[in-house]
C-alpha cells in the first residue's frame, strides 16, 4: 500500500511537472527563434543599405570588406548580387559573377520583396535573410545574409536540459516527501497488519499500536469485539485505560464523544 500511495503521489507530480515544463521549454524555444530570426532580419536590412549605397556610388571594390568584417564577427555568410542577380561579392567559396536570379528568394529580393526563413542545405539547417538594396522603387541589387542555425539549436538544448535537471530536483524532493507522507497514512494498516499476524500465531498480547485518540476511537471496539470472538480466550488483551485516552483527552472526551466502552475479550 506504501508503494501505490508512492507511485501516485509521484505521478500527480510528474504530470504537474510536465504541464508547466513542457509549455514553458516550447514557449521558450520558439521566442529563442524568432529573437534570432528578428535579429538576423534587421541586420541584412542594414548591411542591405549599406551596399545599396557602395553599388549607386559604383565602389564595387568596397563590397568584399563589407560582408568579409560583418562573416568574421558573426560566422554568417554575406552574398551580395546587382540588379540582374550577378554575384558581386560573396563571403563564401562561391565566385563573382555567378548568376543566382533564378533563386526564388533572390528573384523576389530584386522584385523588392524581402524574404527570410529556413532552409535544410547539406551543412545543415541554416536562417537565410534576403533584403532588397533599394532606395525607394529603384532597386540597385540584394543581399542575403545566412546563418547557421546551430546557435539557436545550442540554446535551446540548454534550457531543455536545464528544465529536465530542474524537475529532476523537484521529483526527487517530492519522492521525500511522498515516502514520509505514505508511510505516515499507511501506518495504522500496518499497525493493524502486524497485529493481525501476532494474533494469527495465538499472541493475543499483542494489540495494534495505535497512536491517534481517533485510531483507537474507531478501532479499539472491534479489534476487541473481534478478539472476542475466539473460542479459548478466557483473559482479556491489553487495552488502553482511562488513564491512556486522558493523555490525548485530559479535559474529557470531544463533545457528542463518550468514554470508549471497557470491552474485554472473553470467549463466548
Amino acid at each position: 500500500m506504501t508503494r501505490r500511495l508512492l507511485f501516485s503521489y509521484l505521478g500527480l507530480v510528474l504530470l504537474a511537472l510536465a504541464a508547466l515544463e513542457i509549455p514553458l521549454g516550447l514557449v521558450y524555444a520558439g521566442g529563442e527563434r524568432d529573437r534570432f530570426a528578428a535579429s538576423a532580419e534587421r541586420d541584412a536590412a542594414m548591411l542591405a543599405e549599406l551596399a545599396e549605397e557602395e553599388i549607386e556610388e559604383d565602389n564595387l571594390a568596397a563590397l568584399p570588406d563589407l560582408a568579409r568584417q560583418y562573416a568574421g564577427r558573426t560566422g554568417a555568410r554575406v552574398v551580395v548580387v546587382d540588379r540582374r542577380g550577378i554575384v558581386l561579392t560573396d563571403s563564401g567559396a562561391r565566385e563573382s559573377g555567378a548568376d543566382l536570379s533564378g533563386e526564388p528568394d533572390i528573384a523576389a529580393a530584386l522584385d523588392n520583396r524581402p524574404t527570410i526563413g529556413t532552409q535544410v542545405t547539406p551543412a545543415g539547417e541554416v536562417l537565410s535573410a534576403t533584403m532588397p538594396g533599394a532606395s525607394g522603387t529603384t532597386v540597385r541589387g540584394a543581399l542575403r545574409l545566412t546563418y547557421p542555425m546551430t546557435a539557436v539549436t545550442d540554446r535551446v538544448r540548454t534550457i531543455w536540459l536545464a528544465l529536465a535537471l530542474g524537475g529532476g530536483s523537484v521529483l526527487a524532493a517530492a519522492a521525500l516527501i511522498a515516502l514520509a507522507l505514505a508511510r505516515w497514512v499507511t501506518r495504522p494498516v500496518r499497525a493493524l497488519e502486524a497485529a493481525t499476524a501476532a494474533l494469527a500465531d495465538g499472541h493475543r498480547a499483542h494489540t495494534p499500536a495505535w497512536t491517534k485518540p481517533s485510531e483507537r476511537w474507531t478501532a479499539w471496539p472491534a479489534w476487541s469485539t473481534g478478539c472476542s470472538r475466539w473460542p479459548g480466550w478466557n483473559t482479556p488483551p491489553p487495552r488502553p485505560s482511562r488513564s491512556t485516552w486522558t493523555r490525548y483527552w485530559p479535559t474529557g472526551p470531544p463533545p457528542g464523544r463518550p468514554w470508549p466502552p471497557n470491552t474485554t475479550c472473553t470467549s463466548p
